[in-house]
């Protein structure tokens, strides 16, 4: 669950099966405050998005029926870009934009016929650079002689690849 502290005493969210405004899930992966002080919890269970100053929270979840639902429950991360775009990564379904007009997700996967896709569907953490470029490091059981870093230009829509090979010896 969640341990809120204001000061004087602790306020603790938990999942509650029978309450639709309690924590989808307990276990926790990650946390995320964004621009406008909307607490978004990963679970194991879905997204959920906190409204500190109400207490409502809201639950977003993998429909199968819904190719603009979550990829899946299984959440690795969330990060907030620059431009305030929320990602979420999944553990075995890729990367998901948040569309906060909709409240609806586009999905991002792997596809083995396409070499600007991402090259795997495991995300578990987020990261922006200083030039603004979000990578989404490879899952870390990958070996170092191979990694792959994949990122998502800020300005375009189009994935690339980039490869690092640290056996290459030499320019070019």
């Amino acid at each position: 669950g969640l341990n809120r502290f204001d000061g004087y005493r602790f306020t603790i969210y938990r999942h509650d099966p029978l309450d639709p405004n309690s924590l989808s899930n307990n276990y926790i992966e990650d946390l995320l405050e964004d621009r406008n002080g909307v607490l978004w919890i990963a679970t194991q269970n879905g997204v959920n998005r906190f409204d500190q100053h109400t207490g409502d929270i809201v639950r977003y979840h993998h429909d199968p029926e819904n190719p603009n639902s979550l990829g899946e429950d299984m959440i690795g991360a969330i990060y907030q870009d620059r431009e305030g775009i929320v990602w979420i990564g999944t553990w075995k379904h890729g990367l998901n934009k948040f569309d906060p007009v909709t409240e609806t997700f586009t999905r991002y996967r792997h596809n083995p016929d396409n070499p600007q896709s991402l090259s795997g569907d495991e995300v578990r953490s987020i990261y922006q650079d200083r030039t603004g470029t979000r990578w989404r490091p490879y899952p870390a059981a990958q070996r170092l002689w191979n990694r792959v870093l994949h990122f998502l230009q800020p300005q375009q829509t189009q994935r690339r690849r980039q490869h690092q090979n640290p056996r290459r010896a030499g320019p070019g």
